[in-house]
């Protein structure tokens, strides 16, 4: 195992992951965040945090500069860049 969390997604850098760590009552999804891990080093980078939003399927995009997500808190899709 790598890390725990649901719905990875590669960086085009072949060396960082994107994936998302997600809490349930058992019906619904109470709380999430994003998270970076670099595969080498397994250091962890939390993304999103101190927020309402509860993001879920990330996606890369193909030059690993942003990762689109939706909330599904409020039925979006939002879009963060990525720095590193």
């Amino acid at each position: 195992s790598v890390a725990m969390g649901v719905h990875p997604s590669w960086l085009p850098d072949s060396e960082n992951l994107i994936f998302t760590r997600v809490s349930d009552d058992g019906q619904v999804y109470t709380a999430s965040d994003l998270y970076s891990i670099n595969l080498s080093t397994k250091k962890e980078y939390l993304l999103t945090g101190n927020t309402s939003m509860i993001p879920m399927r990330p996606s890369v995009s193909p030059n690993g500069q942003q990762v689109v997500f939706e909330n599904a808190a409020d039925a979006s899709i939002y879009v963060i860049n990525l720095k590193y």
